[in-house]
């Protein structure tokens, strides 16, 4: 009826939390609370004009990397997720699809409003060609790359990478190039024994019977509720996200940074993506403009922060979370009192990860 449609488009609309959203990642992953919520906000971030944001996923294998990114794109229009495994540095442009122009020899990729996911590391040299993409430093990327022909030999061909994309990068290298992460969040899954516990749990459901499991997610109310919000928020055109009182966000950031770096630069601007993603969440409760751009309130700003704070420290010192954990739990305690070897800080790894910890990392 009439009626039950207006409740059902009010219920979609209505303002939400981050606790609410938290509660439905966690259906299917376990804990990892900062790195569900910036995942999740960064795929809803391909909806705007140009606030795309980028993540790193890198820690060692098996820990959930891939596991993050497909389960929460899942939760997306799967016209608008594009999953790509290894690509070499020219596959990629040679492999992509799009509008292919035979006079000017050019392939155009649109990958506006698009969320794109490698499943494993890319080559190195495609994160470098993609770094202009990766920064939105222009709307059209140009590559220019060989193609061998039987008829004409050695040719020239244009691709050109049309609008920005959410993109994610799932890595178990944890050594990528600074320029790489600056321009990302990088992020690792949790580790902690109590964590994987959790997993084998929810593995053990899944893993005995996966369509009962499939049949239980599908019929989870909060996450249709979800699956349709996101559908609204993609039809809902919202160009850009005004953050009106830039004085505040910009004296919190510096309270916390009083000693500047360049590359804070670019983690203050990963900040205002955050609070521009947490207002798109909310889009129909912030203020709109003539123009359908909303405003984001004072709620968006104070959790943009709170969740940057739990990823900070590691983004800041341009290494892999999982790296300073371990640095902080096995490498410190041992050093306050005096130099260690190796071989005592593989010991130590090992009485707390289980794992040994081999010389190369």
């Amino acid at each position: 009826s009439k009626e039950e449609l207006r409740q059902h488009f009010a219920e979609i609309q209505r303002e939400a939390t981050v606790d609410e959203l938290l509660e439905i990642l966690g259906t299917t992953i376990v804990r990892d609370d900062s790195s569900k919520l910036i995942s999740f906000l960064a795929m809803l971030s391909a909806y705007t004009e140009q606030d795309q944001m980028n993540i790193i996923y890198k820690a060692d294998s098996s820990t959930g990397k891939s596991y993050h990114a497909v389960e929460i794109a899942s939760l997306f229009p799967q016209q608008d997720v594009l999953y790509l495994g290894y690509s070499s540095p020219t596959a990629f442009f040679h492999e992509s699809k799009g509008e292919w122009n035979a006079e000017a020899h050019t392939l155009t990729v649109d990958l506006a409003r698009k969320i794109l996911i490698f499943l494993d590391q890319p080559h190195d040299q495609l994160l470098a060609r993609l770094r202009p993409f990766l920064s939105h430093d222009k709307r059209e990327l140009e590559q220019r790359i060989t193609d061998r022909t039987e008829k004409y030999g050695m040719r020239t061909r244009h691709t050109i990478l049309r609008g920005w994309p959410a993109v994610i990068f799932c890595s178990a290298k944890l050594d990528l190039a600074e320029q790489e992460q600056t321009r990302s969040f990088v992020l690792s899954p949790e580790v902690s024994q109590e964590k994987l516990q959790e997993s084998i749990a929810l593995l053990a459901k899944r893993e005995s019977n996966p369509l009962e499991f499939q049949k239980y997610l599908d019929a989870d109310p909060k996450r249709q509720w979800l699956k349709c919000r996101i559908d609204a928020i993609r039809n809902a055109s919202v160009r850009y996200i005004l953050v009106p009182d830039e004085e505040a966000v910009k004296q919190r950031f510096l309270e916390t940074h009083p000693h500047l770096t360049p590359r804070l630069q670019r983690d203050f601007k990963r900040i205002f993506a955050l609070i521009k993603a947490i207002a798109l969440f909310n889009w129909s409760n912030r203020g709109r403009t003539d123009d359908r751009d909303i405003t984001a309130n004072e709620y968006d700003v104070t959790t943009a922060f709170q969740i940057y704070e739990q990823i900070a420290e590691a983004n800041e010192l341009g290494l892999a979370p999982q790296v300073l954990e371990i640095y902080k739990t096995v490498i410190k305690p041992l050093i306050e009192d005096g130099p260690v070897d190796r071989k005592t800080i593989a010991k130590k790894y090992f009485e707390i990860y289980h794992q040994p910890l081999p010389d190369w990392k």
